[in-house]
């Protein structure tokens, strides 16, 4: 009896260890596939694309750090010298001359000024003022007596100046930056999603852009836009949005993307995965995403003819372009926590070669542009030196009291610019080249 009583009770305990361990089991189970089969979403997908894209983007911001606009409606002055760097019978005598330079804007004033003055062998040849008051720009020349009026602007360029009364600094870009694409990627839940179950380890989430759901898209986007403090006083891009279908293929655990279809004017773009980090598109164009690097690879009937590079370390970002007829690079770079560095090398097939370098710190920008052009023995090059910077100075104005309109000029007033100029010719290299082509 006692015996009996025993192997119930282990009986018991047995049947009872296996009803815990399955329904541990079955608790395990649906928890997995709350966690992997519910819980991961399209719409969930959808935010973690949105914060990865955002991520992205502020820390290439980041890159601008302490760095502002200055848009404070201070003076700005532009100052800086043209050279032409030339090679060859025909373009030989350019290298007498240079052009200085003078820009300085006055938002509170709404005047500007632009003096420029040629050189021949370091010597002033001619000297130029351009004046903007408000509307009307007006000319001033050694080659006549009087200010010419050249035209006047139907709206003034300074009309826009409360719109940049207020610094920005690089991290409220940033803060509209993330703003302005958290909002976008909040509008699109209100495109059609849908979610299929491919296997136990794979799935595909649908997103479809529609005629019925585009306009509910673009309204929820100006709703969160216009209830936004930092939005509401800037115009916002327009989403500009089209029909389009989206299919994402991926392992459901680590995210994995296998496949990509776009479907766009009945047009089927894939995307499929080859390697670890290697995609094509339609079996033909490359793609490959490294850690600081995405390239993508453009083949026509297998022959590469276009590169795209996009690189990003945390002091630089630079692309690259390559084609069969161009090749360009642009760099942007942080040298340190005041300055920053752009450059752009811009080349093609024919001996076209252009060279920009900037640097920006807090108070002025100094830049520099080397551009040139290769036509067999002759050589143009142009090279610009320039310094901008924010000053406390105000803008010299011109007497404009007798100035007289360029439609008013008369037969005689015109002959007598040209006299000046004519004048101004005799005995530099310009007479020279003039006799020369007068020949031909």
């Amino acid at each position: 009896m006692d015996q009996e009583f025993v192997e119930k009770k282990s009986v018991g305990k047995i049947i009872g260890i296996v009803s815990a361990i399955i329904l541990s089991i079955g608790l395990i189970v649906t928890l997995f596939y709350y966690l992997f089969f519910m819980r991961i979403t399209p719409t969930k997908y959808l935010e973690e694309v949105s914060k990865k894209t955002s991520n992205y983007v502020t820390d290439v911001i980041d890159i601008f750090s302490n760095f502002k606009t200055n848009h404070d409606l201070k003076t700005t002055k532009n100052k800086g010298t043209l050279k032409f760097n030339s090679e060859g019978s025909e373009t030989e005598f350019l290298k007498d001359y240079t052009i200085d330079y003078n820009l300085i804007t006055s938002y509170q004033e709404e005047s500007s000024r632009l003096d420029l003055t040629l050189k021949e062998k370091d010597q002033d040849f001619l000297t130029s003022n351009f004046y903007l008051n408000k509307d009307s720009l007006y000319l001033k020349s050694d080659l006549y007596d009087k200010v010419i009026r050249l035209f006047k602007l139907d709206n003034s360029i300074f009309s826009s100046k409360d719109l940049v009364k207020e610094t920005y600094t690089v991290n409220d870009l940033k803060v509209i930056i993330d703003k302005y694409l958290k909002y976008y990627f909040e509008a699109l839940e209100e495109i059609d999603m849908k979610k299929e179950d491919i296997s136990l380890s794979e799935v595909k989430y649908i997103y479809n852009l529609t005629d019925k759901n585009i306009s509910r898209v673009e309204n929820k986007f100006n709703e969160l836009c216009s209830k936004d403090s930092k939005l509401n006083k800037i115009d916002t891009p327009k989403l500009g949005l089209t029909k389009i279908s989206i299919e994402v293929t991926m392992n459901r655990f680590n995210k994995d993307i296998s496949k990509i279809v776009i479907t766009k004017d009945n047009k089927e773009t894939n995307i499929i995965k080859v390697d670890k980090n290697k995609y094509e598109v339609n079996n033909e164009d490359k793609i490959t995403i490294d850690k600081n690097k995405i390239t993508y690879q453009d083949y026509d009937k297998e022959t590469l003819s276009n590169t795209l590079e996009i690189s990003k370390t945390k002091e630089e970002v630079r692309l690259k372009i390559t084609t069969k007829d161009i090749n360009m690079e642009l760099s942007f770079k942080k040298e340190n926590d005041t300055n920053l560095r752009i450059g752009l090398n811009l080349y093609n097939n024919s001996d076209v070669k252009t060279n920009i370098d900037l640097e920006f710190n807090d108070s002025s920008t100094n830049s520099k542009i080397l551009a040139t052009v290769a036509n067999g023995s002759n050589k143009f090059g142009i090279e610009v030196n320039n310094t901008s910077s924010y000053v406390d100075d105000k803008v010299d104005s011109i007497d404009v009291t007798n100035a007289i309109s360029i439609d008013d000029l008369t037969d005689t007033d015109t002959n007598k610019i040209l006299e000046n100029l004519f004048e101004k010719v005799l005995g530099s290299s310009l007479e020279d080249l003039i006799e020369d082509n007068s020949k031909v």
